[in-house]
């Protein structure tokens, strides 16, 4: 059975984006991103957004500002620390682990003038368990959907990089000898 995406977290990635978002421009830019995430059956017209953003504003992870088309959202420190507190568990994840067999790949490109964007972005990709396949992509075999959403949106380089996962990738079986995984 395939595991249900949270989207109400997928939502709350989308709106940090850019700390605070118009209302407008939400909309489309999160059906896209759930079509490509495989949920566009659990899309329920315009009243899916509305319904995503309730629930996240009851939990305390974003507020609204403004009315009209000046509405506006955005992401409150409890959004912030449920950001940090999906970062902490890829950290400190358990060493011997049950691998899925899916490999998630990052793949970015960063404008030159958000190189320190970029070199952070690195950083923390390494920090977290990632290792790099060449300058711009980067490959763990944990699942960490969720914490690289919210990554995009904290450090606002949605536009800018590219999540999946796979499980064909070539030289599989020497990322799970440098991962330490079995491959099944």
């Amino acid at each position: 059975m395939k595991k249900r995406i949270p989207i109400e977290r997928i939502a709350l990635g989308v709106i940090a984006v850019a700390g605070i978002i118009p209302l407008l421009a939400i909309a489309p830019g999160l059906g896209i991103i759930l079509k490509q995430l495989g949920v566009a059956e659990r899309l329920k017209g315009r009243t899916y957004v509305p319904t995503i953003l309730s629930r996240l504003k009851k939990k305390g992870y974003i507020t609204f500002e403004g009315s009209g088309e000046h509405r506006r959202v955005r992401i409150t420190d409890a959004g912030r620390r449920y950001f940090e507190a999906k970062r902490v568990a890829l950290l400190y994840r358990p060493q011997k682990r049950r691998w899925d067999g899916y490999w998630r790949v990052v793949v970015f490109d960063i404008p030159e003038k958000l190189r320190k964007v970029r070199t952070l972005l690195r950083d923390e990709l390494r920090e977290v368990g990632f290792k790099m396949l060449q300058g711009s992509v980067w490959i763990s075999p944990d699942e960490c959907e969720e914490y690289i959403k919210l990554l995009k949106a904290d450090r606002r380089i949605g536009k800018y990089l590219i999540y999946f996962k796979t499980k064909d990738i070539e030289y599989g079986a020497s990322l799970a000898r440098i991962f330490e995984i079995s491959e099944s």
